[in-house]
């Protein structure tokens, strides 16, 4: 694809850019996974309430898809813009590689993941 939108970084680059762009969108994701598990693990937190209250319509429900969907917004812009920079490229091929690699990216993650 860097030939066919005149791109002038390496894949080194682009690939180390997407890396942290994966880790950062992440993180968010994280911050409610890591603090529910280790709630739970130190028996601060009922497991069993929690998943009931995750799938009811709860405040728990809604911190937890905020979370994920800044993450997923995250995951987007982070690519998008780590394609430009490091391809050195206008925002539309930009836009539409960034795109495909989040696509990709979720949907390799949900295939493993479920």
């Amino acid at each position: 694809m860097r030939r066919l939108f005149s791109g002038k970084g390496s894949f080194e680059d682009t690939l180390s850019v997407f890396g942290f762009g994966v880790t950062i969108a992440t993180l968010f994701a994280l911050l409610h996974d890591f603090t529910d598990s280790f709630l739970g693990a130190i028996d601060l937190l009922d497991q069993r309430w929690y998943e009931v209250a995750l799938n009811s319509p709860t405040i728990w429900r809604t911190i937890l898809l905020t979370l994920y969907s800044i993450g997923l917004i995250m995951l987007f812009v982070l690519l998008i813009k780590g394609v430009a920079a490091s391809q050195k490229i206008k925002l539309g091929p930009a836009i539409f590689i960034g795109s495909l690699a989040a696509i990709v990216y979720q949907g390799i993650f949900f295939i493993f993941n479920r």
